[in-house]
């Protein structure tokens, strides 16, 4: 006997979702109130789409049945192919081309309604008219047809295709199906780099929103993509205030994967609009305004545990990954503020410094080893990972180092040797673990086995060695590694050095130290300028590199005044190159703007 559950769970989530529908006497428009459109509901009651989590959630809500139940059956009607992106007849008997035609119509309405498809990739399997017969229809029924071929031609990563289609849309489409188009215009244009076009399209399509009331999701859309831009261009004070508008229409509804980059780009421009002021230790206590940089660096770090948590419940372990290594990169920087800042008050006090930083350390800490416990998980089975994997481990593995290499720091200031030489030699230990395997182009998980396993009591307090460069060039390091995996890498190996170097007994080793450190930071800063600008990698990620060399060297200045002759003239040079850096960098700004 099959149980009632089994046959609920069989049938098509679209016809259980219609059949509860009807025995509550909703009309579709009252099923879905604001939240989603009488076309999107009718297009996953026929099973044209596969709903979202989201709308699952939310028709969960109104029909008052349990989620996991919709989930479930979302799931078997995936697997055994229930539910496609496709017109679906009720009847498999008959095929009505009337119907079907009303089918892709209503699809496409739903597509011009802004909202998200669920099987995008599966857009360009609709039957598409051909030209001739196209010409021949009404002018908002070619307009969604076009939007259809370019949405296909976005999917292929066809852009130029995408465009040209886009275009044809926006002609023949009404006003209202226009701010659609438009956005779907930007998404292009920022895919291809060309930011200001991009921007463009997105204000046309805000001033036809401004008139429409009932358009909160697209106006989300459109406000987070034109946040992207100015964060990709290193606006990031404009790119916030673009994120903060497009919070104010964020919904409980609203795709997790959104509203985790959203509260991500959150975090990151509150940290790098400010740290290009330049929060050193004679400004670290408060800009203008009365907030503090503390208050900023925690206001950061809250928006970024916000978008971990909202991509760990949508199961988004590529972004979540992203955003705790990016977590680990400012509570690093955080911790090296407080360090700066308790050093300056020792200088005054005529003290041993007191630097509270423990639990952000420990903090960054879990943050790189959940990195690296999910990609061993994930591909610890496959061999060697793709690029991009590889570049996820080796950053979490080289903001590992650093952050031994700052325990290490801070208690040689703080008077606890014995733990400062243990924190070095593992830092060291664990650099030239990660340089041997980037010498023979073989990477290796007892690497990462070895940070997971390896308790610092284990680690030898013996004086480390000093670390040695690589064996082969930059340029034949980049044949196998990227800049962006081997720039995270040379600049811990730089800070190793340093910190090797002010606990040496001798002037001569030191010396020799920092003449280690200038080189490594010297191949770090050139990987970095070959990292393309990008959102995560904006025109400002070089120029904050160069800043954390010039507080390193600054610090070197103090901690040994006999060296300052020489370290200052290596601070010139960085400054020099930067400045010319900078400059290359305003013109590109300029162009990306118009």
């Amino acid at each position: 006997m099959v149980s009632k559950e089994h046959n609920i769970i069989q049938q098509p989530i679209g016809l259980y979702i219609r059949q509860l529908r009807r025995e509550r006497s909703l009309t579709q428009s009252e099923l879905g109130e604001t939240h989603f459109s009488k076309s999107y509901v009718s297009a996953v009651e026929r099973g044209t789409i596969l709903p979202s989590y989201e709308a699952l959630r939310f028709f969960a809500e109104q029909l008052d049945q349990p989620v996991d139940a919709f989930k479930l059956m979302t799931q078997q009607n995936e697997q055994s192919k229930h539910v496609l992106a496709l017109p679906i007849a009720e009847s498999p008997q008959t095929s009505d081309p009337h119907q079907e035609h009303k089918e892709i119509i209503e699809l496409l309405d739903v597509a011009l309604d802004g909202t998200e498809f669920y099987y995008a990739p599966s857009l360009e399997m609709l039957p598409i008219p051909s030209d001739e017969i196209l010409t021949k229809l009404p002018a908002p029924t070619q307009a969604r047809y076009f939007f259809l071929q370019g949405l296909a031609a976005f999917e292929r990563k066809n852009y130029s295709s995408a465009i040209a289609v886009f275009e044809r849309a926006l002609v023949a489409a009404p006003l209202k199906h226009q701010p659609v188009i438009l956005d779907a215009l930007g998404k292009t244009y920022f895919q291809l780099q060309m930011y200001h076009v991009s921007l463009s399209y997105y204000k046309r399509a805000l001033e036809i929103l401004q008139e429409q009331s009932h358009a909160a999701a697209l106006l989300l859309s459109i406000e987070l993509h034109c946040g992207d831009i100015y964060c990709a261009l290193g606006l990031h004070t404009a790119a916030y205030t673009r994120y903060e508008r497009a919070r104010q229409y964020l919904r409980s509804t609203d795709n997790i994967q959104m509203a985790g980059h959203l509260y991500g780009r959150l975090g990151y421009c509150t940290y790098a609009s400010f740290y290009l002021k330049g929060p050193t230790i004679d400004n670290y206590a408060e800009e203008p305004g009365g907030e503090t940089y503390e208050q900023k660096f925690q206001k950061a770090i809250s928006f970024l545990l916000q978008s971990r948590i909202l991509y760990q419940v949508g199961r988004e372990q590529a972004e979540e990954n992203r955003v705790r290594l990016l977590y680990a990169m400012i509570a690093l920087d955080h911790c090296l503020f407080r360090k700066q800042k308790a050093l300056n008050a020792s200088k005054q006090s005529k003290k041993q410094p007191v630097i509270y930083v423990s639990a952000q350390l420990d903090d960054a800490d879990d943050q790189c080893r959940q990195v690296l416990l999910n990609q061993q998980d994930n591909y610890a089975h496959a061999g060697i990972p793709e690029a991009n994997t590889l570049v996820t481990i080796y950053t979490a593995l080289a903001y590992h180092i650093r952050i031994s290499t700052l325990r290490a720091s801070i208690a040689r200031l703080t008077g606890f040797i014995d733990t400062a030489a243990r924190e070095r030699s593992f830092a060291a230990s664990l650099y030239q673990m990660v340089l041997e395997s980037l010498n023979t182009f073989e990477f290796s998980w007892r690497i990462v086995n070895n940070v997971l396993s390896l308790a610092m009591a284990d680690s030898p307090s013996q004086a480390p060695p000093l670390p040695r460069m690589p064996k082969l060039t930059p340029l034949e390091l980049q044949e196998y590694w990227q800049p962006r995996l081997l720039a995270e890498v040379f600049f811990a190996g730089g800070e190793v050095a340093e910190e090797i170097g002010r606990a040496a007994t001798s002037e001569e080793y030191a010396h020799d130290c920092y003449l280690r450190v200038n080189e490594y930071l010297h191949v770090a800063l050139q990987m970095y300028q070959q990292t393309l600008p990008d959102i995560e990698y904006d025109f400002t990620y070089l120029t904050r590199s160069y800043m954390r060399c010039v507080m390193l060297l600054e610090e070197r200045i103090e901690a040994f005044p006999l060296l300052e002759k020489e370290t200052t003239q290596t601070l010139i040079c960085f400054l020099k190159e930067g400045f010319v850096l900078a400059h290359h960098q305003q013109l590109a700004h300029k162009s990306c703007i118009g």
